[in-house]
């Protein structure tokens, strides 16, 4: 499982999470209903982020997604993260 977490200062926000080499689901938090992974509801399902994204302001839609999604799958990106390497995180006996 892998999980990418994009939050650029120009304001450019994504999620992707994949498992066994297959994006199940990726989406620019502003606009979840758009959702171009093979499975997006396995995310959702394992998550709840969806709730976390309508539930709060619009202008957190991204931190809100984090704040659901890393709990949930037992990972954490560093707050040291450069943005420019666009880190993914490998997520390793998630479940």
């Amino acid at each position: 499982m892998a999980l990418s977490l994009r939050d650029s200062e120009s304001g450019s926000c994504w999620v992707s999470y994949a498992e066994d080499g297959e994006i199940l689901s990726t989406f620019d938090p502003l606009f979840p209903e758009s959702d171009y992974g093979t499975r997006p509801e396995m995310l959702e399902q394992l998550t709840g982020h969806g709730a976390a994204i309508s539930n709060g302001d619009r202008a957190d839609a991204h931190a809100n997604a984090v704040r659901a999604i890393q709990p949930r799958l037992q990972c954490t990106v560093p707050q040291e993260a450069d943005e420019s390497r666009l880190l993914t995180i490998k997520i390793a006996d998630a479940y």
